[in-house]
């Protein structure tokens, strides 16, 4: 059965529109940790290029974690479970040794 069978349209729309601002959260969140990485090319002064990387770490996470609040736990932690490294090289048919 589907999930929102009893659900009216204008909450199937609600919620649809809710998910897409909690990944484009998540993915603005990516945006501001790849930032860091530009801000040592950058002609500011030691103190300020501190006071940028700070913004854009403050920032980022709490993107990531607001649109993780939107997307709910199941979404959180199958985004945390690929990104994961030890389970990159693991093949889905191998069960660990006990």
């Amino acid at each position: 059965m589907l999930e929102n069978e009893g659900a009216t349209a204008a909450q199937q729309k609600r919620k649809a529109t809710l998910t897409r601002l909690g990944v484009f959260l998540i993915i603005v969140s990516c945006i501001f940790y790849a930032a860091i990485l530009l801000v040592p090319l950058s002609s500011f002064s030691t103190g300020t290029k501190v006071v940028i990387t700070g913004g854009l770490v403050i920032a980022g996470e709490a993107t990531f974690w607001i649109g993780g609040i939107i997307l709910g736990k199941e979404a959180v932690t199958r985004y945390r479970k690929n990104l994961n490294p030890m389970t990159w090289f693991k093949s889905g048919g191998q069960k660990k040794d006990q």
